[in-house]
């Protein structure tokens, strides 16, 4: 199946393109803003290189992956789906719940595939934790906690190709748009539902662009606890599940690699490593575009994530907590 890619950035480079192979898709054309910055790359794995947009959206692709900087994620889905292309689109899904919901009404009406970059649907420690939760294991579930953190200097992205990470309008956040929304997708993984209530805390407070992010979603019978840092030198980017009779760890589970271990009540259950979470993803965009079940986050998931993060925003603004169903 012939893949384009919007456009040529870090992640797409370092992450995506070389765990394609064995996927079913071909890179047969790249969209850029500067064609001679990607010619070379290209020109090197044979694909055509574009920096006209609709230019691009005409060509013989099939499907789209899209990681472009969040602000531009609705505008290049939009015109991508409006061209009859599947798409795969990266976190932050849109800035804006209603622009995220809009995207998955015009993919379904069109019968077309659209799938949101969540790779850790693919850890293989999240569908082992939730067949131990569905079994009893721990009993009936009371909180379940993630932390997706690390240390990145305030410098880091003041590189120009960086730089838009820096602009509330452009990004949406900081750390919480980075990692935090992977931790909220895989918290909603294992809820099965949305919260109730949530209920956010940033520093710095006043700054939409976060050194460090928590939210706090309220279930009734149980919370789920979402925290992101760009402060932390050596965090330990867990996943936990406690219960009324045990708990759950999996450690090192927020990462963009798999090397983590399983406990059950404090004993080591599994040590899982190995698996290329970016090969599984495009693996199950290629069974969901010819309409298989998988593990891949829907539109419908990555709109959720989007109304919790608004939701996360308003409880900021209000100092509150915030249904998210009732957004408006």
């Amino acid at each position: 199946m012939k893949l384009g890619i919007i456009p040529l950035g870090n992640h797409a480079r370092r992450r995506v393109l070389p765990s394609l192979k064995g996927t079913g898709f071909e890179v047969s054309s790249i969209y850029g803003r500067s064609k001679e910055r990607i010619e070379p790359f290209c020109q090197e794995i044979g694909a055509e290189a574009y920096s006209d947009l609709d230019a691009f959206l005409s060509s013989d692709i099939e499907a789209v992956y899209i990681s472009s900087p969040n602000y531009l994620h609705y505008n290049h889905a939009r015109k991508a789906l409006e061209k009859g292309k599947h798409v795969l689109l990266e976190k932050q899904m849109t800035l804006y719940f209603k622009e995220a919901e809009e995207l998955v009404t015009f993919a379904k009406a069109e019968g077309l595939t659209l799938n949101i970059g969540f790779h850790l649907r693919f850890h293989p420690a999240l569908s082992k934790s939730m067949n131990m939760i569905q079994k009893g294991k721990i009993g009936q579930p009371i909180q379940i906690v993630g932390t997706w953190a690390g240390y990145s200097p305030p410098e880091y992205h003041s590189e120009p190709l960086r730089s838009w990470w820096e602009k509330a309008e452009l990004s949406g956040g900081g750390s919480i748009m980075g990692t935090g929304v992977h931790v909220i997708d895989t918290l909603l993984t294992l809820a099965k539902s949305m919260p109730h209530r949530v209920y956010a805390w940033r520093y710095p407070h006043t700054d939409m662009i976060d050194r460090s992010f928590h939210v706090l979603m309220e279930y009734g019978s149980f919370i789920t606890e979402a925290f992101s840092s760009r402060d932390l030198k050596v965090p330990g980017n867990d996943l936990a599940v406690f219960g009324t009779e045990g708990q759950i760890r999996v450690s090192n589970f927020f990462s963009t690699t798999v090397d983590s271990t399983l406990y059950l009540n404090g004993e080591s259950v599994k040590h899982l490593e190995g698996v290329n979470l970016y090969t599984e993803e495009f693996r199950a965009f290629a069974e969901s575009i010819r309409g298989k079940r998988s593990k891949i986050a829907t539109g419908g998931d990555g709109a959720n994530v989007v109304r919790i993060v608004n939701a996360a925003n308003l409880s900021l603004e209000k100092g509150m907590a915030i249904d998210p169903a009732k957004l408006d």
